[in-house]
């Protein structure tokens, strides 16, 4: 069960009295008037069922009073992550390096946070391919998560982020398993903060596995979803670079004339919006799918079915 810093209560007592929230409105059904003296002076910190009750009281969510607790910021761990889950999908050392080092520091005051560690092992994993385009490496960097994985019958929202990213680099029956299960585990995360970002993910995550085993066309279903979902939320770069991906499954398709239009529409918006790093991937990944296209054409399609 989570615990709290002893002053979590002062926290709370700054949030009711902005809201002009008297003690007495605070404490029906949860607390004594005493005990919740006690948590607002910082003598006595909350059990984690009260603390969440009185969220609900204050109308604010328990990451919300976290939030708000730290000074309107993060802890260096979600600082980590949140990092983690803005580097974008093409390998630029420098902000991978950066991350690291950030993360070695955080390593040397908590060496036994697994999840950071992990975060670690799949960045290197991702290296390592990018220098070498061989995968011997990686898969013994990223092999523990998957160890550890296959004894949990449910997979929580860190396990799905951490395994998408690493799908590339597993056997192909590893690898449909692992996919099986991202998507039914993901599921159940849809009404979970930062769930559509992650599913989104997942599935792009999948389709450049398939890619990467000469599998586009098996992509599809994934792609379009992904699409959906985008906009649904209105994920605009997301969704126009999903456009670069399902044009060459139009190509592969034979249907070209679609597929020049996805291309042209999805590097036109971020040469509209200035995004260069993120243009000259997508046409250098276009580029080069056109010229590997016969690869592509004739190599036998996986058949992974979620």
């Amino acid at each position: 069960m989570q615990s709290f810093d002893k002053n979590i209560g002062v926290t709370i007592k700054e949030i009711r009295e902005n809201k002009r929230i008297k003690q007495k409105e605070l404490v029906g059904g949860i607390i004594s008037m005493s005990n919740l003296l006690k948590i607002e002076k910082g003598e006595s910190t909350p059990s984690y069922d009260k603390v969440v009750l009185l969220c609900d009281k204050l109308g604010i969510t328990l990451t919300e009073l976290i939030y708000c607790h730290n000074k309107y910021g993060v802890t260096e761990k979600e600082e980590i992550i949140q990092d983690y889950r803005r580097l974008k999908n093409s390998l630029d050392e420098d902000p991978f390096a950066t991350l690291i080092n950030k993360i070695d520091v955080y390593l040397r005051s908590n060496p036994s946070d697994y999840q950071i560690t992990e975060m670690k092992a799949v960045l290197l994993a991702a290296l390592s391919v990018n220098k070498t385009q061989k995968f011997d490496e990686a898969k013994e960097l990223v092999a523990p998560i998957w160890e550890r994985l296959q004894k949990q019958h449910d997979w929580y929202h860190f396990d799905l982020m951490i395994i998408s990213q690493s799908i590339y680099v597993f056997s192909e029956d590893d690898a449909k398993e692992i996919i099986k299960t991202l998507i039914s585990q993901a599921d159940k995360y849809n009404y979970y903060v930062d769930n559509n970002q992650l599913k989104i993910s997942v599935l792009m995550n999948i389709s450049l596995y398939l890619k990467i085993n000469h599998s586009i066309l098996a992509s599809e279903h994934y792609i379009n979803e992904a699409i959906s979902l985008c906009k649904q939320h209105r994920n605009l770069p997301l969704e126009y670079t999903a456009y670069a991906k399902k044009a060459e499954i139009e190509m592969l398709k034979g249907n070209e004339d679609a597929a020049y239009k996805l291309i042209d529409k999805s590097l036109g918006l971020f040469k509209y919006i200035g995004d260069d790093k993120l243009y000259d991937d997508l046409k250098l990944d276009w580029e080069l799918f056109l010229d590997n296209i016969d690869v592509y054409k004739y190599t036998k399609e996986l058949e992974i079915n979620s």
